[in-house]
């Protein structure tokens, strides 16, 4: 099985997938990964490649759900859910669901 790679997931797939590409960036990470960050309204979905407990590349996507909160402080981002999947396909049907979950 060979690591995943950000680049595994084209824009053209999220398109194809349901997903609104208009809500999806690309970033970079504190660890110097690349991610991709989707924003729907008070649902945050950042998935990209899995990095094993170390911080190297491992097979497959993670994906991290997060709903907005409110505090004191003010707005932020609290992770609800997070999830695995071994292809990029499989990735974007889970980013895909947790989207339409969250409507």
């Amino acid at each position: 099985m060979t690591n995943s790679d950000i680049s595994d997931i084209t824009w053209d797939m999220m398109s194809d997938a349901g997903i609104d590409i208009g809500l999806v960036k690309r970033e970079h990470t504190e660890t110097g990964n690349d991610i991709y960050v989707l924003i729907s309204g008070d649902t945050k979905v950042a998935f990209g490649p899995s990095r094993g407990e170390r911080g190297n590349a491992a097979s497959g996507w993670d994906i991290a759900i997060y709903l907005s909160e409110k505090d004191d402080q003010g707005p932020y981002w609290a992770q609800y859910g997070q999830d695995w999947a071994q292809t990029p396909k499989g990735t974007l049907r889970l980013v895909a669901a947790a989207v339409a979950d969250a409507r």
